[in-house]
């Protein structure tokens, strides 16, 4: 797995989160797993990542929100693994 994977993975997530009609949502670990969730599923703490809103899921993030995302997703990846 390197950064690219990361960010490839989370691209798809958001994709099927817009498709789900979703409008505002987060990217964050949830049982383990990278998912692309709406912000309100639980009051649990877990590791959130990045939040998206509706314009963002429809027109994708911006060149620095991917590499905000990007170093925030690897960070979390070296420290686990």
């Amino acid at each position: 797995m390197n950064p690219e994977d990361l960010l490839e993975q989370a691209a798809v997530l958001i994709k099927n989160a817009h498709e789900r009609g979703e409008s505002h949502a987060h990217i964050c670990a949830w049982h383990c797993k990278l998912q692309v969730l709406r912000r309100d599923h639980t009051v649990e703490p877990h590791p959130v990542f990045f939040l998206i809103d509706h314009h963002q899921m429809s027109n994708g993030l911006s060149t620095e929100e991917w590499s905000e995302l990007k170093e925030k997703l690897w960070n979390f990846y070296k420290e686990k693994t």
